[in-house]
């Protein structure tokens, strides 16, 4: 997107421009930063080219570029920038020159006589904790080897830019601020010790969802494999590449577009791409065509469609009345003292969202999902206990016909004791036996059904719930 900045303005513009003349602007290892300048102004050059190409311009045709030189940069700074952690560019900038701090991993003794002879000159020691338990912990143990660092709290409301007057003073202090690795900045007399240059564990921060994803994506992807860009869309895999730019090699994967267009993407930034998943084998997209722009626009407008169904139809869900069950009777919780385990937090809470959903004047719109042997089947078994205590009746829907018995049986044990008829009806029964059951339904003398899926198609024409006198409340588990 941002490509399109040099033809929507004629200035050429970068961040140090529109700061004051007194701005204080620091390099943070300007050397890194000239290598990475340029090698973002290669990549750009090597887009134009291609874009060239594929527009049909003449060659030589000068492009609008959006990255500068890094000249640009240094000329805008002035005699006044620092550069930091790294020898400064020009012989007139000044800068502070930066080192890490070499930890001591299970030598206190040996830390401890390294930070006195920073405190002995005149430096500020500040131990960087990783949490408020840490940070007491380190105050104890510097303790214990003679040195003595108060534990700094820094207010919220400070800032960053703010800290307290103690971590500007000579001395050793303790503060809560987590920190991957310690520095020492000889010139400005200051020590900053991370958690773990003390303990040699490091922190361990989690990845983008998106870049784990890339990783895992590259670890399958096959050449000829069918890849989408989430700018460029439909590509074909065609291996990875290596390519020297500004001389310095990197690894690039290629994807081949239609007519013989190329796109190299880093190989950090993998995340870009995902395997096509549309089954059949798709046509390829065109570099800088509008095929790609209208699929998404399409998908786009179809999402929104169905968002608007959506919204339509829980509108009217809301709009419509339901059958509000009243509070649990004591049968109710008799019948679930008899439960021979104890509820998982989850199960419990399943539990009472469903039946807190049945005692509410608006249609049931839940689903209960879990692995095999968490307990969803009680959590119907109650439901349907609850259903036929307002005198309606439940039909427990499983698509196989084991389900069907199996299910049956489990809910003819629960409701043992209980005036509660429970019927199976599943192919296991015979022709007789099975219209039986269906006419015992339409007259309600049968409680809780256990149908199979099978069984359901195959008595359609009698199916209870199409022509019963009475409200059927449907419990199903998955």
């Amino acid at each position: 997107m941002e490509s399109w900045l040099p033809w929507l303005t004629d200035d050429e513009r970068l961040l140090p421009d529109l700061l004051p003349d007194d701005a204080l602007v620091l390099l943070v290892e300007p050397g890194r930063m000239r290598d990475r300048v340029g090698e973002l102004n290669d990549e750009e050059a090597s887009l134009a080219n291609s874009l060239a190409s594929t527009w049909g311009l003449p060659e030589g045709h000068d492009m609008p570029r959006l990255s500068l030189p890094f000249d640009r940069l240094l000329r805008h700074c002035g005699a006044d920038a620092w550069t930091v952690l790294a020898a400064p560019d020009r012989p007139d900038t000044p800068h502070i020159a930066g080192t890490p701090i070499e930890g001591v991993h299970g030598d206190p003794s040996a830390f401890a006589g390294r930070v006195r002879g920073l405190l002995d000159g005149g430096y500020r020691v500040v131990f960087a904790a990783d949490g408020a338990g840490s940070a007491e912990r380190i105050r104890r143990a510097l303790a214990d080897e003679g040195v003595i660092a108060p534990l700094v709290e820094r207010p919220d409301s400070r800032g960053l830019h703010q800290p307290p007057p103690m971590l500007t003073r000579p001395g050793a202090r303790v503060t809560v601020a987590p920190l991957q690795k310690g520095f020492v900045l000889p010139a400005l007399k200051l020590a900053v010790v991370a958690e773990a240059d003390l303990t040699g564990r490091r922190r361990v921060h989690r990845k983008p969802r998106g870049a784990r994803r890339g990783e895992d994506f590259y670890d399958d992807l096959k050449v000829g494999d069918y890849v989408v860009h989430n700018q460029h869309g439909v590509g074909r895999y065609a291996g990875m590449v290596a390519r020297a730019i500004a001389g310095v090699e990197r690894d690039y994967l290629l994807l081949e577009y239609k007519a013989g267009d190329k796109l190299y993407i880093p190989s950090d930034q993998v995340a870009t791409i995902r395997r096509y998943t549309g089954g059949e084998s798709p046509s390829l997209s065109r570099l800088g065509g509008t095929d790609w722009a209208k699929t998404r626009a399409r998908v786009k407008k179809a999402v929104q469609e169905i968002a608007q169904e959506l919204v339509v139809l829980y509108r009217r869900r809301m709009a419509t009345p339901g059958h509000a069950f009243p509070a649990d009777t004591p049968w109710q919780t008799e019948m679930e003292e008899t439960f021979p385990y104890e509820e998982t937090p989850d199960q419990a809470r399943a539990i009472e969202d469903v039946k807190a959903d049945m005692e509410r004047d608006v249609p049931m719109d839940r689903l209960v999902c879990g692995d095999v042997g968490y307990g969803k089947t009680e959590v119907a078994v109650r439901a349907a206990f609850k259903a036929v205590q307002d005198g309606k009746q439940a039909a427990v829907l499983v698509p196989t016909t084991l389900l069907a018995n199996q299910h049956g049986q489990t809910f003819a044990e629960r409701f043992a004791g209980y005036p509660i008829r429970v019927e199976t009806l599943s192919r296991f029964l015979t022709p007789g036996e099975a219209r039986a059951v269906v006419r015992d339904i339409e007259s309600g003398a049968v409680d809780v059904v256990s149908p199979s899926s099978s069984s359901t198609r195959s008595s359609a024409s009698a199916c209870p719930t199409r022509r019963r006198s009475r409200s059927c409340a449907s419990a199903s588990t998955c």
